[in-house]
């Protein structure tokens, strides 16, 4: 009787009520031959009775075999289902502990880690406790751990855009700033994502000195739709200009974006794990600017 209560409160607090999608019953509308359904139906009686890492398999497994016709829509129910008995929770206490976490992962990095690694265990890989994690981690500048959670999204729902753009900014956080890394691979199609990899490919040259390929990816940034409302990039048009002559403009147009913006708008730019982490030092700066103009 649990159960069917508790895939309906996921799916609500992952995916709000109009996507709600109820479990429970689903394979009663298969055919019998339908071997397709028949194995998703069973990774999710594998989820229900606590193991996700056996029906992450299941899934890892049907991908594979699908994965040559990627538009079909076998292949895209397969994906779909996959991603959500990755993030369903387990538990009503662990996805309090979870939703506790995401509300101050931007504000108490070190302690929403803190409360979310046991969490990871106990839900068996829960991809959505990792991802916010992960995030958090990153904010802390906690590398090593950041390292960990997003290895373990990987684990749970390793295809995930979401997922790949966590595993490319915990490679960022490892470099550091340390000009003879890598350049970072960015490629590939990242949708509502695009603007993570945007801030990701522009602070990746600035490592690596390459100061041309750094202002030409901001100028295609803020170009780009939305950009506008996008603290992130007026913080590094801020930081791309000359020490000597900061561009006051856009530090003043990142303190504002930053101090107006409602909880909704951060969780619509929760991809970027800095997000306004800047405001102190940027608005230090102009102050003494201020003085000494």
């Amino acid at each position: 009787m649990r159960a069917p209560f508790l895939f309906r409160s996921i799916r609500i607090f992952a995916f709000g009520v109009g996507s709600l999608f109820v479990w429970a019953g689903s394979a009663a509308h298969a055919s019998a031959g339908d071997t397709l359904s028949i194995r998703i139906e069973k990774a999710r009686e594998l989820v229900l009775k606590g193991d996700r890492t056996g029906a992450v398999k299941i899934f890892k497994e049907l991908h594979r075999e699908v994965a040559a016709n990627l538009s079909s829509k076998a292949a895209k129910e397969v994906d779909q289902s996959w991603r959500e008995i990755a993030e369903v929770y387990l538990t009503d206490k662990s996805q309090n502990q979870a939703s506790l976490a995401e509300s101050f992962w931007l504000t108490r990095p070190k302690e929403a880690v803190d409360l979310l690694i046991p969490v990871l265990k106990l839900e068996d890989g829960n991809l959505s406790v990792a991802k916010i994690g992960a995030r958090a981690a990153l904010r802390a500048l906690d590398c090593t751990r950041a390292e960990t959670l997003v290895a373990q999204a990987e684990v749970t729902f390793p295809i995930g855009s979401e997922v790949k753009l966590l595993r490319m900014q915990a490679l960022d956080c490892t470099n550091g700033s340390t000009p003879s890394a890598q350049a970072i691979e960015t490629s590939g199609t990242w949708g509502e994502l695009e603007p993570a990899i945007r801030a990701l490919v522009v602070k990746d040259a600035l490592r690596r000195k390459d100061l041309k390929s750094a202002r030409t990816a901001l100028s295609a940034w803020e170009s780009a739709a939305g950009a506008n409302e996008d603290p992130q990039m007026w913080y590094w048009k801020w930081r791309i200009s000359a020490e000597a002559s900061r561009d006051r403009s856009s530090g003043r147009k990142f303190l504002r974006i930053c101090t107006e913006m409602t909880a909704r708008r951060r969780k619509n730019f929760a991809m970027h794990p800095d997000l306004c982490l800047q405001t102190e030092s940027i608005e230090s700066e102009l102050k003494s600017s201020d003085k000494s103009g």
